[in-house]
């Protein structure tokens, strides 16, 4: 029997299956199959909303209490939050078709950054924290935790519309010039 995968194993995987869906959105959109690469989109949406919950439910929170790298999860929650937010603006709808073709394309860049810094720094220093059987059972805690996200995740829109507040009127005065 193999041992149980960490939180590291299992994000990796997660990154994988993502950066696939990723290509095949755009494979999709070279190919000019546009309602494909719609489709596609929603499909990697479902899956980075869901993980990106259990990440912020379970992940994150363990990461910088147990492991001590507040830092780098206050880094990684920025990230997410610029993430979700573009995934909101492209699932509204209302960009032109080749607008919304470079918003996925500059968005699969985002996340491809994001789990890089993941994989390359959040990771290696949590494995210096914890112990392999913190980081499995964190593991089994995300894998639950996306099982009960992934159903909800298609359906969210997660930024709030905020009223625009008009900038403050300038107020421009002259002082008149001193004689000599």
């Amino acid at each position: 029997m193999s041992p149980a995968p960490t939180i590291f194993d299992v994000l990796r995987k997660t990154h994988r299956e993502v950066e696939e869906l990723f290509g095949d959105v755009q494979n999709a959109i070279h190919t000019e199959q546009f309602d494909l690469a719609e489709t596609l989109f929603q499909l990697v949406s479902v899956k980075l909303v869901s993980a990106m919950n259990a990440e912020h439910a379970v992940v994150y929170p363990r990461f910088a209490r147990d492991a001590k790298l507040h830092v780098e999860t206050e880094q990684a929650l920025l990230e997410h939050d610029g993430i979700e937010r573009m995934i909101d603006w492209i699932r509204v709808g209302i960009l032109p078709q080749d607008e919304w073709c470079e918003t996925v394309a500059k968005l699969g860049t985002l996340v491809a950054d994001h789990a890089d810094c993941e994989e390359c720094t959040l990771f290696p220093l949590a494995s210096l924290e914890m112990s392999t059987a913190q980081l499995q059972e964190i593991g089994k805690d995300f894998l639950d935790r996306m099982a009960q996200t992934t159903p909800v995740a298609g359906a969210s829109i997660t930024y709030e519309i905020r009223p625009v507040e008009p900038p403050p009127p300038v107020i421009v005065t002259f002082k008149p010039k001193q004689a000599a």
